[in-house]
């Protein structure tokens, strides 16, 4: 390959887990530790099961993870890509490729998927190409399903999102957008040279109405660093003044473990629980449920009007269907058995290399997703 495959990175800065930025050999990527690799007897069940799954009737999901994590770049107001961005992504589609071809193999048949998640944010660091290319290989090793009432998901970062994403978006099939949204994003002053986020947010969600996308969620992180209790109202009372039908509340995994003063925003040693993440998440939940929010469960919330309609499954996500998921980090479940990726990229590419799965321990025994 014409790029190193570990110039990927995970997006979850996990102590003992991450991998470095760079490492600029395999040589070098074998002197990390490494996870504690599932039972072998564990391996060949799940997989067993899996391959059981290509004669059953169940559904299958597909959840796709693109771990990548950084900072945007603006320049001129807009994001600009350079050539290590495009380097890691060709990468990560390749190692990809080869973990769903392993995985296929299990199938043993087209599996005509109803139901796909890509979760990471993959056109902040895709080219509109390279997501058509992941589309294909999908299509080509467990088959796509055309039809009306499947469920498409795609997780958004509306700073690295324009009109023409969700027209190339809807083309390759995706009808359900999840616009992930930071509380922070919204502390904003005309004075900088970028489009408002609201007003961003806006656009995006009516131009995916006027697509047809058959369900529009936004997940809003809140306890991003710094954030006080009045950042957390002006944000919010912002995104319910666009009343998305669906909405998800997500604690920001960048929240620092400390205080918060409520006047400048610095950190502070005091005791007082007014900033801690469980009072903003309440202060979070007290203006949802004011603003006409049914919620669902501890972050599902939508609208009252729309609570009716809800099928089962959208109140209960995971009855009766099986998940397959691709890439570092990622969750399967199969007829019950639960099994992760690894997070580490050494030992993920690894095992791709001798065309094994970089399964961790049993999962069962870590917490349930």
């Amino acid at each position: 390959m014409s790029c190193i495959a570990q110039a990927l990175r995970p997006n979850r800065k996990i102590p003992d887990r991450i991998a470095p930025d760079r490492v600029t050999s395999d040589r070098g990527a074998a002197l990390f530790h490494s996870e504690p690799a599932a039972d072998q007897t564990h391996q060949d069940a799940f997989l067993a099961a899996l391959s059981r799954h290509g004669v059953s009737n169940r559904d299958l999901t597909l959840r796709i993870n693109i771990p990548f994590h950084h900072p945007p770049f603006y320049r001129g107001g807009s994001r600009t890509r350079n050539s290590w961005e495009d380097c890691r992504a060709e990468t990560y589609l390749a190692w990809l490729e080869r973990e769903m071809t392993l995985l296929a193999a299990h199938l043993g048949k087209s599996s005509n998927i109803n139901r796909l998640v890509w979760k990471g944010a993959p056109a902040s660091y895709f080219s509109l190409g390279q997501m058509s290319e992941l589309f294909d290989s999908l299509h080509a090793r467990f088959g796509m399903s055309s039809l009306a009432g499947r469920d498409y998901a795609i997780d958004i970062a509306p700073q690295d999102t324009s009109v023409l994403t969700l027209r190339h978006l809807q083309a390759l099939g995706f009808n359900h957008l999840r616009l992930k949204v930071r509380g922070d994003a919204f502390q904003w002053s005309p004075g900088q040279f970028r489009t408002s986020p609201r007003i961003l947010v806006e656009t995006l969600m009516e131009e995916a109405r006027r697509l047809s996308f058959h369900r529009l969620s936004l997940d809003f992180q809140y306890a991003t660093p710094g954030q006080t209790l009045q950042g957390l109202s002006e944000a919010l009372g912002q995104v319910i003044d666009l009343s998305p039908r669906h909405l998800f509340l997500k604690k920001c995994l960048d929240t620092p473990d400390k205080r918060f003063d409520s006047d400048s925003g610095t950190s502070s040693s005091k005791t007082s629980e007014t900033h801690t993440p469980h009072a903003l998440y309440q202060l979070a939940n007290e203006m949802l449920l004011a603003a006409g929010y049914v919620r669902l469960d501890s972050h599902r919330y939508v609208l009252a009007s729309e609570a009716g309609m809800l099928h089962l499954r959208e109140l209960a996500p995971g009855i009766d269907q099986d998940i397959l998921g691709l890439g570092l980090g990622a969750i399967s479940r199969i007829a019950g058995r639960r099994i992760k990726t690894t997070e580490r990229l050494a030992d993920y590419v690894a095992a791709l290399e001798t065309g094994r799965l970089a399964f961790t321990e049993d999962y069962d025994a870590v917490k349930a997703e």
